[in-house]
């Protein structure tokens, strides 16, 4: 054929120039395109059959595996959940750890407290006794800065008070013990008492019958109401 050599008489056999020379123009690029297509769609139909016969072949090895996985992952979870469960479960026993602590730690400052009230209570009952006002008054106050709220200790108090020969504190410290109590006959006696000794007799024939409207059966008012009342 004329296109393998030249007019000189060498070879040409550059594929290049052949196929770009004014014989094989460009018709024969689109033919070299066609050729390049049909081996790239050659080649992906057998690299897509290697891998459909691989992936048939694996199938009832990767079956087993694929079951064994999903049950690890479904154990993990529930081991997960567990642990999760646990730690809710812990949390919940220190915060119930924590009450019961606090519960245990009020309850022992509460029993310290009454024993020392029971305990100042006492001695200023006994110093009472003695006709030491001074020193009950000392403890009454230390039985009050202990529980504030009790109006027994402030009838008490005033009691101790008004021994002294100090009605006017006697006064304030038994209209504290009504202010909480308000229906205490005793108290509304020992003040009428109280406000008796300052000449303020109206208001001691109030507390008198206040006390025996509360108390009718309170003797020491009745008597107390009667005396005042024959001396007016």
């Amino acid at each position: 054929m004329s296109f393998l050599k030249d007019e000189r008489g060498q070879g040409a056999t550059d594929i290049f120039n052949i196929f770009t020379s004014q014989t094989f123009g460009i018709p024969s690029i689109l033919f070299i395109i066609i050729i390049f297509v049909l081996a790239f769609l050659l080649w992906k139909y057998i690299w897509w059959s290697m891998l459909t016969r691989y992936q048939v072949a694996a199938a009832p090895y990767m079956e087993p595996n694929a079951k064994a996985a999903l049950q690890w992952y479904t154990y993990g979870k529930k081991v997960q959940e567990k642990q999760l469960e646990m730690i809710d479960s812990q949390r919940l026993w220190y915060i119930t750890g924590r009450k019961m602590q606090e519960i245990q730690l009020e309850q022992m400052k509460e029993r310290k407290i009454k024993e020392e009230l029971e305990n100042h209570t006492k001695k200023a009952g006994t110093y009472y006794q003695k006709g030491e006002f001074d020193l009950a008054v000392v403890e009454y106050k230390k039985a009050l800065k202990l529980d504030p709220e009790d109006p027994i200790l402030n009838q008490y108090l005033g009691m101790t008070y008004y021994r002294q020969g100090l009605p006017d504190k006697a006064i304030k410290e038994y209209a504290k013990s009504l202010n909480i109590e308000p229906n205490n006959s005793n108290v509304h006696n020992n003040l009428g008492l109280a406000l008796e000794n300052q000449d303020k007799i109206d208001r001691a024939l109030e507390e008198y019958k206040e006390a025996l409207r509360i108390n009718p059966n309170h003797e020491n008012a009745r008597n107390n109401l009667n005396r005042l009342q024959e001396s007016k």
